[in-house]
């Protein structure tokens, strides 16, 4: 009897993190007007701080394509930059490498996030006079990419003002970058 306890124990725990799994990604709806999307599982996360790339456990032979955007039930995680068969790497917001345009939702500013190695990203090139106050939700643009318009992006959490140049701004991810388990791959549009 203990056995088999222990046994239907081990069953109920997988049982568990399989119906946490199906919750989250339940809970995305793909953002493309086909309402496709290739989820895929984190074969390997971000382990040090200073890494911002993960690894997919889905590939060319599962229609993954480079430039794929990857989406959590939060928001934008980051973008597709190697697609093996049966596996991709993924660079995450963050990346020193990340360019993302995205615009103030409130005040409907446009500029350029940019990863900065650190778990915070950057807004450049606003307006001088940009109307950018700490809380401002970020989204993408839109626009010059594969990347479709609205998707959340970050909240901005600080804002250092300069007189004769563009504020300084600092995002923080919507996306808990380190805790993401599952992701949508939405594919650059045709042409």
């Amino acid at each position: 009897l203990r056995e088999q306890l222990a046994a239907q124990q081990v069953e109920m725990s997988r049982l568990r993190e399989t119906l946490r799994s199906t919750a989250r990604v339940a809970s995305l709806t793909p953002p493309t007007p086909s309402g496709r999307g290739i989820w895929a599982s984190i074969l390997l996360p971000p382990l040090l701080p200073t890494q911002h790339l993960i690894t997919l456990d889905r590939g060319a032979k599962d229609g993954v394509a480079l430039d794929a955007i990857l989406l959590s039930a939060e928001g934008l995680v980051g973008r597709v930059t190697e697609v093996y068969a049966t596996t991709s790497v993924a660079m995450l917001l963050t990346d020193p490498n990340s360019r993302i345009a995205c615009r103030l939702e409130r005040s409907r500013e446009v500029g350029l996030l940019i990863g900065s190695g650190e778990p915070l990203a950057r807004l450049v090139y606003l307006d001088v006079e940009a109307d950018v106050v700490v809380g401002d939700q970020v989204v993408t643009a839109g626009v010059g990419g594969s990347v479709p318009k609205g998707l959340p992006v970050g909240t901005v959490v600080t804002v250092v003002g300069h007189p004769h140049a563009s504020p300084e701004v600092w995002v923080r991810p919507a996306v808990k970058l380190g805790q993401v388990e599952e992701v949508l791959c939405v594919l650059p549009a045709a042409g």
